[in-house]
């Protein structure tokens, strides 16, 4: 049994992301928490709604769902949830940087997936509800949790039969450094060995942006890709991924979900 939970706002959002979790495949039954964050005179009325919804969402698509309500603070208590060993991913929303506020956006969800204590999926407000994660992409990083990235995501490519594209982009008068070589390496044996379809994909630059963010977006929309998986901090090496290159990943106008491990 693999154990998740969506941050749950009430939005139409957080209702897709609840979908999400609910048909994610990962190899094994799957238990979804919707969880509620409020103040303490809410938390009767807020509880009565939510179990009202997972009632009716379990019931629809025959989940393995549970409400639950926590008073406190956003972040500490989001935070608090992915501790400890009771939930293995987490799944939320992002309503991007524009517009009213609902729930997480922007630099909210970065700081979020950063301090997050296990893997995290994160959807826009464009994303459609896969029912399977077909095509995925991993940009190519020196960070020293590149590796644990790829071993996070085997449960999940092999259990959608997923094809993975290592994705790097090759900037003129700049040399790949050992480190990326190596990672991407350690990668595609990790991908290899439990069976999953992998292959190395190196793209001349065709922009002039700074980032690789643009690029890479660019090249997963027009290759059909249903998933995006990054390290949420930026590595020392590569530091043009820095704050706002994550940000323009995770809030994306395609729509492409992003999975992070820190």
């Amino acid at each position: 049994m693999i154990s998740l939970f969506v941050p749950f706002d009430f939005s139409p959002l957080s209702e897709s992301a609840a979908r999400q979790a609910c048909l994610v495949q990962l190899g094994q039954p799957v238990r979804v928490t919707l969880l509620h964050i409020c103040k303490e005179d809410k938390r009767a009325e807020r509880l009565e709604e939510l179990e009202e919804f997972t009632d009716e969402l379990a019931n629809e698509l025959g989940a393995d769902l549970s409400a639950r309500v926590v008073c406190g603070d956003l972040f500490p208590s989001i935070e608090a949830a992915s501790a400890g060993n009771e939930f293995q991913l987490m799944l939320a929303g992002t309503h991007g940087v524009k517009g009213i506020r609902q729930f997480l956006f922007g630099s909210d969800i970065l700081h979020l997936v950063r301090h997050a204590k296990c893997p995290s999926l994160v959807l826009q407000e464009q994303s459609n509800v896969h029912t399977a994660f077909h095509r995925a992409l991993l940009p190519a990083g020196a960070h020293a949790a590149y590796v644990k990235l790829a071993e996070s995501l085997v449960p999940l490519f092999k259990a959608n039969n997923t094809e993975v594209i290592l994705y790097d982009i090759l900037r003129p008068m700049e040399s790949l450094s050992e480190v990326l070589v190596e990672n991407r390496s350690k990668a595609l044996a990790i991908f290899e060995a439990a069976g999953i379809n992998c292959r190395i994909v190196e793209e001349e630059s065709n922009t002039v942006s700074f980032g690789f963010a643009k690029q890479t977006l660019a090249y997963a929309k027009e290759n059909k890709v249903d998933l995006i998986a990054i390290v949420p901090q930026a590595s020392e090496e590569f530091t043009y991924m820095a704050d706002a290159e994550k940000e323009r990943f995770l809030t994306n106008d395609s729509g492409i979900p992003i999975w992070c491990c820190s």
